[in-house]
């Protein structure tokens, strides 16, 4: 369940590879697997993000209804955690 089965074109930085797996994100940042997943509605957005290798779960939980205002946390977490 939490091994990327298709790539996505690169969204993020140029060091992260994206996949679809059956639920999770799959995601390589910087050498490192980080599987998890995003949502949102009105006036919130989640995310979630485990890194296996490195023992490290991230939790985001917001007030922003547009996720892109939440990727550049996300960016910001995947440079601290790896």
């Amino acid at each position: 369940m939490t091994s990327g089965k298709m790539p996505l074109p690169p969204q993020r930085t140029p060091s992260q590879l994206t996949m679809v797996g059956y639920g999770p994100d799959i995601r390589i940042v910087n050498d490192q697997t980080v599987f998890g997943h995003t949502g949102g509605a009105a006036g919130e957005t989640t995310d979630i993000d485990i890194y296996p290798d490195l023992d490290w779960v991230a939790v985001i939980l917001s007030n922003y209804d547009i996720a892109n205002q939440v990727g550049s946390l996300i960016r910001l977490q995947d440079e601290f955690i790896t």
